[in-house]
């Protein structure tokens, strides 16, 4: 019987220089059924010092904490798991993991 947790979900946060923290998820289909470890693999080679990216590059959506503004760091956001789900698809734009990796792999190569 095939596994009912299909669909891929990539967790990121944004943390400003005050500790506040807001967290994010996106919901992918997984149509070529990777592996979660090759999904980690593949990523945490391209982020910035093994956790850190720009979503926006990446095509996945931006949040800030509250005041934001007022930080003078860069607003790059951490990444924090993936994990398989049966949650329905929630990305815009590309649907599919592997689209996913793509963007990292033109991005950040």
């Amino acid at each position: 019987m095939p596994s009912r947790l299909q669909n891929i979900e990539f967790c990121y946060f944004y943390r400003d220089a005050f500790g506040n923290k807001v967290f994010h998820s996106v919901v992918f289909a997984n149509e070529e059924k990777f592996f979660l470890k090759q999904i980690r693999a593949f990523i945490q080679k391209k982020f910035i010092e093994g956790k850190y990216f720009y979503p926006e590059s990446v095509g996945l959506p931006v949040f800030f904490a509250p005041m934001a503004e007022l930080c003078d760091h860069p607003p790059y956001h951490e990444f924090s798991h993936v994990s398989k789900t049966s949650a329905p698809v929630t990305s815009k734009g590309f649907t599919d993991i592997a689209v996913l990796l793509e963007q990292f792999l033109g991005k950040y190569t």
